[in-house]
C-alpha cells in the first residue's frame, strides 16, 4: 500500500428558493451559528528546515550528521527495510551480478533499516566525504584498512549486535541484521562519534527543471542476472519513479509504502575484479558519461564528484539541479546504451 497525502477543498454554496418565505429561511438558517465539526481552514503540514539531502520540508536539524548504512541486495535481503525513506541512495555492484547500498539518512527516521552488510571500500568513499558516519557489518581486506585507517566514522553492526542492532528471527544470517537511524546514532556516540556540526554539501534543487531529453516511462537497469534487473515506473501520482527489483514491486514490509525516487542518476564507472573472490575496483570519483531522469524526461550528462555527491552536468556545461525528493543513483560497468533500457511508458 503506498502513503498519499492530499488536502481539504472545502466548498461553500448558498441557494435561494423560488418563494420569498423560503429565502428568508434560508437567510436565518445562514446567520445561525454552526455546530458542525467543519475544518474551513485547514493547517498546511509546517516544518522547522529544509532537508539538504532532498530539498523537502523536514523537523530534523541540517546540522545532524547523515548516518550511511550498507544495505543488502541480494534476494535473500528483499524486501529491505527503510529504503523508501533514505535521502539519497548508491547502488553498484558486489560480487557477481549481486548489487549493494549506500543509503543515506538523515530528513526522515523509518521504522527499520536492513538488513545491513560488509562494505567495500568504494562506498566508504563517499560516507567519508560526504561528512556522513558510515554503517557496516563486516567488510572487505580493502574496506577494513579504509576503516582502520580513520578515513571515517565507523560503526559496526557486529560489534554491536544485540545492543544497537537486532537480528529478525523471519530470517537468516546474515542477512536479518537490522538497526534504525537513532540506534545507529547513539551507537556512534558509545564510539566518541560527534553527530552534529555536519558539513552540507550543498546539492542544487529546483521545481522548475524539465529536462530537454527523451521520453522516460520506464527505465530497466541490467545488472547481469534476473534477480538483480532492476526497473522504474513514472507515477505522477507518486511523484516518482515506482522501484521493483527481480520482476517484484519493493514495499517496506514495516511501513508498507514503496520505493519512489524522484531522482534517477546512472553513472558509467570503471569497475575491474580485484581478486579471486570476485570483489572489485569501483571508480567513484573520476567521472563520466551519465544519464539524469526526472518526471518522466531523461537526459544524457556528464556526472562529477564533490563532496562525496554525484553532480551533472549537461552538454553545454551547465550545471542540472535535482528536484526536490529522494535521489537513487546507479553506477554501471558499462555504456549506458548497453545497460539502460528506456520507453515512454511503462509496461502493462
Amino acid at each position: 500500500m503506498r502513503k498519499t497525502a492530499g488536502g481539504l477543498l472545502l466548498l461553500l454554496a448558498a441557494c435561494s428558493g423560488a418563494e420569498e418565505e423560503e429565502s428568508q429561511e434560508d437567510a436565518q438558517e445562514q446567520n445561525q451559528p454552526q455546530n458542525e465539526d467543519v475544518e474551513t481552514n485547514p493547517e498546511q503540514e509546517t516544518f522547522d528546515y529544509t532537508a539538504p539531502l532532498t530539498g523537502l520540508g523536514t523537523n530534523t536539524d541540517p546540522e545532524m550528521r547523515p548516518v550511511a548504512v550498507m544495505v543488502e541486495n541480494s534476494p535473500q535481503s528483499r524486501p529491505q527495510s527503510g529504503l523508501a525513506r533514505a535521502d539519497i541512495v548508491l547502488e553498484a555492484l558486489v560480487e557477481g551480478s549481486v548489487t549493494r547500498q549506500l543509503a543515506w539518512f538523515q530528513s526522515e527516521a523509518p521504522e527499520s533499516i536492513g538488513p545491513v552488510r560488509s562494505a567495500r571500500d568504494y562506498f566508504i568513499y563517499p560516507a567519508a566525504d560526504s561528512d556522513s558516519i558510515f554503517v557496516s557489518a563486516g567488510g572487505s581486506p580493502q574496506a577494513f584498512e579504509l576503516i582502520q585507517s580513520g578515513e571515517v566514522d565507523h560503526v559496526s553492526g557486529l560489534r554491536y549486535d544485540g545492543e544497537y542492532f537486532t537480528r529478525q528471527d523471519s530470517r537468516e544470517a546474515p542477512h536479518n541484521l537490522y538497526t534504525t537511524l537513532s540506534d545507529s546514532t547513539e551507537a556512534a556516540q558509545a564510539e566518541g562519534v560527534n553527530i552534529e556540526g555536519w558539513n552540507d554539501p550543498e546539492l542544487a534543487f529546483t521545481d522548475e527543471t524539465e529536462l530537454d531529453g527523451e521520453e522516460a516511462g520506464a527505465v530497466e537497469i541490467d545488472y547481469g542476472a534476473p534477480s538483480s534487473l532492476v526497473s522504474y515506473a513514472f507515477d505522477e501520482g507518486e511523484g516518482g519513479y515506482v522501484r521493483s527489483v527481480g520482476g517484484e514491486e519493493l514495499v517496506d514490509p514495516e511501513e508498507e509504502i514503496s520505493i519512489t525516487p524522484r531522482n534517477l542518476l546512472v553513472i558509467e564507472a570503471a569497475h575491474d575484479v580485484i581478486d579471486e573472490e570476485g570483489r572489485r575496483e569501483i571508480d567513484l570519483q573520476s567521472g563520466g558519461s551519465a544519464l539524469l531522469i526526472q518526471d518522466g524526461m531523461a537526459v544524457e550528462a556528464e556526472w562529477e564528484y564533490e563532496n562525496g555527491m554525484f553532480l551533472t552536468r549537461n552538454e553545454d556545461g551547465e550545471s542540472l539541479p535535482l528536484l526536490p525528493g529522494r535521489t537513487w543513483i546507479h553506477a554501471i560497468p558499462d555504456e549506458i546504451g548497453g545497460t539502460v533500457s528506456i520507453s515512454s511508458e511503462p509496461e502493462e
